[in-house]
């Protein structure tokens, strides 16, 4: 039995990087923004979307849209796959994308509302 009048302490779980799809590039610079989550890997057969989108929705089941980012990598019908489910479960996404100019990911939100815009600056 506590005496303490503290209200108790949430835990809240370090963010993730969900990578649409390993390949050879270096993500080690998207390991600021937390721990490295491959959706897919390699090569992945297009012909076989079901499979592919069945994939992606369970390794992202745990994904929490306030921390984690998903991490462009791949073929483009991957982060729309991602993208798309994402938007469905919570409206909203953030993601990495690499910016070559600066060497480095920089972090992007966009939303299901059109009256947003496309994306927006995660820190504005």
């Amino acid at each position: 039995m506590s005496l303490s009048n503290e209200a108790p302490v949430e835990f809240v779980r370090p963010s993730k990087v969900y990578v649409t799809n390993v390949g050879w590039h270096n993500y080690d610079n998207a390991k600021k923004y937390g721990e490295l989550v491959p959706l897919t890997e390699g090569r992945i057969d297009y012909r076989h979307t079901d499979r592919i989108r069945e994939q992606i929705i369970n390794g992202l089941r745990d994904f929490n849209a306030d921390l984690d980012y998903v991490l462009i990598s791949g073929m483009p019908a991957l982060p729309f796959e991602v993208a798309a489910h994402l938007l469905k479960r919570f409206n909203k996404v953030r993601y990495l994308y690499w910016e070559p100019l600066m060497d480095d990911y920089l972090p992007r939100e966009t939303t299901g509302e059109l009256h947003n815009g496309i994306a927006s600056d995660v820190n504005e």
